[in-house]
């Protein structure tokens, strides 16, 4: 009996450490994805936004990554949607697309990040077109022409990493944003103009 309790005790520390971890990890990536949230919105409306305190955020959550997070999908949902914002920055003010060693966050969750900012693009396009800057609309909407054809070369099967559905997202949101694009571009009384090649390819 004396081998059994021993046992029982080791798996009980081991088991409550994991529990602990846990915890801990989900606590940090609520926060983390509450944060990239306001973020996104207000990249969405093109203001400067200060990115200090979202990454020390991450630092956080990664550590715990580290720790035994690994495989947790909440975790792995909030690095996710910190690279969308990342990737949504870095379009807006003209920088190439960060890489996720620079961002220091797994390569899956920064792919999935990449589809996610697709969406959000779009929502500056139309901003922008609400506003007449075509040709500002005409920029975004190359930049996730870009991503678009960036995932569209990765074939992973979906119980590796739950990519397809979100390429047949990005796949749709290219051919309305383009037609949208080409309506305000090309509608009665305007001059049409020059794309420089963002007919949808």
């Amino acid at each position: 009996m004396a081998h059994i309790e021993a046992l029982r005790s080791s798996l009980v520390s081991v088991l409550d450490e994991d529990e602990k971890v846990r915890d801990e990890a989900f606590s940090l990536s609520r926060d983390l994805i509450r944060s990239c949230r306001k973020l996104i919105s207000e990249l969405v409306q093109e203001k400067i936004v200060d990115m200090s305190g979202l990454r020390s955020e991450v630092s956080r959550v990664m550590e715990i990554h580290e720790r035994g997070g690994r495989g947790l999908a909440f975790v792995e949902d909030a690095l996710a949607e910190y690279c969308e914002v990342e990737v949504l920055r870095s379009t807006l003010i003209v920088e190439d697309i960060p890489l996720p060693g620079s961002l220091g966050v797994p390569e899956r969750a920064f792919v999935l990040g990449l589809c996610d900012s697709v969406g959000e693009m779009r929502r500056v396009t139309l901003n922008r077109l609400l506003r007449s800057d075509l040709g500002g609309a005409s920029e975004m909407y190359e930049n996730m022409k870009v991503i678009g054809h960036l995932i569209e070369g990765l074939v992973y099967p979906s119980g590796m990493i739950p990519l397809k559905k979100k390429q047949d997202v990005v796949r749709s949101l290219l051919d309305r944003t383009g037609g949208e694009l080409a309506v305000a571009l090309y509608s009665p009384g305007r001059v049409p103009l020059d794309l420089g090649g963002t007919e949808h390819e």
